[in-house]
């Protein structure tokens, strides 16, 4: 999607006179928040409506970063839409407040994202590029743009240890240590989410630092490793309670059971590996 014909940049230092923003870029001896691609020269970021799937608004807080020297006030922030590269509609987002607070070297943009049904089977593109103002010039050129989509689609698992997981708990023709998706479908991995509340696997402090998953495991939210879940043999509980959840689903839409909607499974019925 994205391209750049110049040389990686490093990231100068700007006096004040040319103070500047960027978008972060994660290195080993700086905090700045994850998401740059360093193929696309652009800063990533997703938010995925789930456990809020009705809500009808998310306000995201996009980061960006100074270059330069902190001030005594805070400072507006100018930013772009790339409509080229964008196929969010104009009515699905709003652009809020944009700056560098005083005395800080991070700041941020707020966008305000809106759920809508098309979000269940599509994605909302927005990119946005950094401008120069009159309190902050533009970053270098491989810094100053963002990537943003939301939708109610959760990303699939492409680590091996989650796609185990997957297929420890929902039942298909492979072995359930498989690392096939093959069988894999996005109903199913819903429902799991759902019922188990599996959205921030991801944090640290919720899950502890050996069981969260940190960057070796793309920080994916929505599935533990198999190993987390094998520890004790805590993936037969999980898959209980999933059996009883479907069983209770089932119930109430007699003769439409929920079914896999993709893959070698599309149109069976979701069964539980127990």
């Amino acid at each position: 999607m994205f391209s750049s014909s110049c040389k990686e940049q490093e990231i100068p230092f700007y006096d004040q006179q040319y103070n500047a923003v960027r978008f972060p870029q994660k290195g080993e001896d700086n905090k700045e928040p994850i998401g740059y691609d360093e193929v696309n020269k652009v800063f990533v970021a997703n938010h995925t409506f789930i456990k809020v799937a009705n809500d009808a608004v998310y306000d995201y807080k996009l980061p960006i970063e100074l270059i330069g020297l902190v001030a005594e006030q805070d400072r507006k922030v100018s930013v772009s839409i790339d409509k080229t590269r964008t196929n969010a509609p104009e009515d699905s987002y709003e652009i809020g407040e944009a700056l560098i607070p005083k005395g800080k070297r991070e700041g941020h943009i707020m966008i305000k994202l809106k759920n809508s049904v098309a979000l269940q089977s599509s994605v909302n593109s927005l990119v946005l590029k950094l401008e120069s103002s009159s309190n902050l010039v533009q970053g270098p050129e491989n810094l100053i743009y963002a990537l943003v989509s939301w939708s109610q689609m959760i990303p699939v698992p492409v680590h091996p240890n989650h796609i185990q997981t997957y297929n420890t708990l929902i039942k298909g023709e492979s072995s359930g240590t498989s690392t096939s998706l093959d069988h894999f479908s996005p109903r199913a991995l819903r429902f799991i989410v759902e019922t188990l509340g599996w959205d921030n696997w991801d944090d640290m402090k919720i899950h502890g630092k050996v069981n969260f998953n940190g960057p070796d495991y793309l920080k994916y939210k929505y599935l533990p490793r198999i190993d987390v879940i094998s520890k004790g043999q805590k993936y037969k509980a999980y898959a209980q309670k999933l059996k009883e959840a479907l069983k209770e689903y089932n119930i109430a839409h007699p003769g439409e059971p929920m079914l896999h909607d993709a893959g070698e499974l599309k149109g069976q019925a979701i069964e539980i590996r127990l």
